[in-house]
């Protein structure tokens, strides 16, 4: 569960600011910093995997479009927001949400393939690999404007030749698409042209203060608020700004001993009073960190669309259409749903398998992730046992457990059963003998229907 608290909203030390600080601060910022402005990244795709896409500033990106014409990029100029608030992640899925709606990158993506960076990048992989984890963000930003792409020239604008060259050579068939070998071209397309490209663009200045733990560590939000008090300096300099209003000194010893990340970032400003805001926490500095939304153009927040959703776009009604949707379907699932093949020891049983869904057509081709059917597959592995009972063991024998993911999402893995005690699953007995009546129905755990 997500929650958001905006009442501390730092009316009580804004006000206490007069006009003649605030022009002192714009000076300072015009004669000793100068107007930092950074190019925009519109247009621009990243491999959501592999990006903090809660990070510092995205850098680079490959540019998806031929040449975008400023005539596309649409302004919003803002009355200058200055807010705060915090959000305390119950689980980590609550944290991927959060995530996902930050950054418009589909909800189905919210698992550890796509997002485990972002995660690990903004907790320090407090969890280590197990990626669960609870926590609080504190938010603090200015926001003076966003640039976002005309929606009409996401298919009027001329792509990359480049990279429509590579990607109208990719096969339009995947003949056997559980095997990583039939996807190649695909991998190498998304690791050179990405995952995601950049259509939104917010700016301004922002602060973010994180304050994680391990998941079986059950503190309260009311905890991790304190904790990411403590951690943004509020011990070390009582007299700077406190973005936790009311904290007194037995909150801070009460929370000493918590096992808990702490990570700062900066976005926005100019690049010199991201620098030394890292090093300290004064009222000062972070007034003229937020102030300097009004001059700077700098970036504070990245919306996202996937690249095979603009794919798909530009080429409906086209032969290279079904690409499009084979882009995508080897990304969300093969890739991002983790179906990779999977046979038995003996590679006499397939366990799990990528393969085209009963939908499926050349034109508009579909997939799914199917796991073998529960239960026997050779008599030979049906067992006669004393009173009158066949016991299933073997190398054809499917059995599931049940595996939790990071976001608790139950998930049925199959195995080889070579164990003993487990009766029947589809072995049948005729007097003393017993035989194996196959189930032949492959269970369904992901579809792009």
């Amino acid at each position: 569960m997500l929650f958001y608290n905006a009442n501390f909203v730092q009316k009580s030390w804004i006000k206490t600011y007069r006009v003649n600080m605030l022009i002192i601060l714009i000076y300072i910022i015009f004669i000793i910093d100068g107007v930092e402005s950074n190019s925009s990244l519109i247009g621009n795709s990243f491999y959501a995997a592999r990006t903090s896409l809660l990070g510092e500033e995205l850098d680079g990106g490959y540019p998806i479009f031929k040449d975008l014409s400023p005539k596309c990029i649409q302004t919003i100029p803002d009355v200058e927001i200055t807010q705060g608030g915090s959000i305390f992640y119950e689980n980590t899925e609550s944290v991927y949400n959060s995530i996902s709606l930050a950054t418009s990158i589909s909800p189905k993506l919210g698992v550890d393939f796509t997002m485990g960076v972002t995660l690990g990048f903004i907790t320090k992989s407090i969890s280590g690999s197990s990626n669960r984890v609870r926590g609080l963000t504190y938010s603090l930003y200015s926001q003076i404007s966003k640039e976002f792409i005309d929606i009409d020239c996401l298919t009027k604008e001329t792509l990359s030749a480049e990279m429509v060259n590579a990607f109208e050579k990719l096969p339009s068939i995947i003949k056997r698409p559980w095997l990583h070998s039939e996807w190649k071209s695909y991998e190498l397309f998304l690791d050179k042209y990405n995952t995601h490209i950049v259509t939104e663009v917010k700016y301004g200045s922002r602060i973010y203060q994180h304050s994680f733990s391990d998941a079986s560590n059950s503190y309260t939000s009311k905890q991790y608020g304190i904790k990411a008090c403590v951690d943004f300096g509020f011990v070390l300099a009582p007299e700077s700004i406190s973005i936790c209003e009311g904290v007194t000194k037995e909150d801070i010893a009460s929370v000493s001993s918590l096992k808990t990340s702490s990570r700062l970032v900066l976005r926005g400003g100019t690049k010199a009073t991201r620098s030394a805001l890292y090093l300290s926490h004064t009222n000062e500095l972070v007034m003229k960190f937020l102030m300097e939304a009004n001059f700077t153009h700098s970036p504070i927040q990245y919306k996202f669309m996937s690249i095979w959703e603009l794919l798909q776009m530009k080429y409906a009604k086209t032969e290279h259409f079904a690409k499009a949707l084979n882009l995508q379907a080897f990304y969300e699932g093969y890739l991002n749903f983790g179906c990779h093949y999977i046979e038995s020891n003996t590679n006499i049983i397939e366990l799990q398998k990528f393969n085209h869904s009963r939908l499926n057509t050349p034109e508009y081709p579909l997939y799914e992730c199917i796991i073998a059917p529960h239960g026997c597959q050779s008599t030979s592995d049906c067992h006669y046992r004393d009173a009158f009972w066949c016991e299933f063991r073997g190398e054809s024998c499917v059995a599931y457990k049940t595996v939790s993911s990071s976001i608790e999402e139950d998930r049925q893995v199959p195995y080889i059963f070579t164990g003993s005690g487990n009766a029947w699953e589809y072995c049948n007995i005729q007097g003393f003998y017993c035989y194996c009546t196959p189930n032949t129905n492959w269970e369904k755990i992901w579809s792009q229907e």
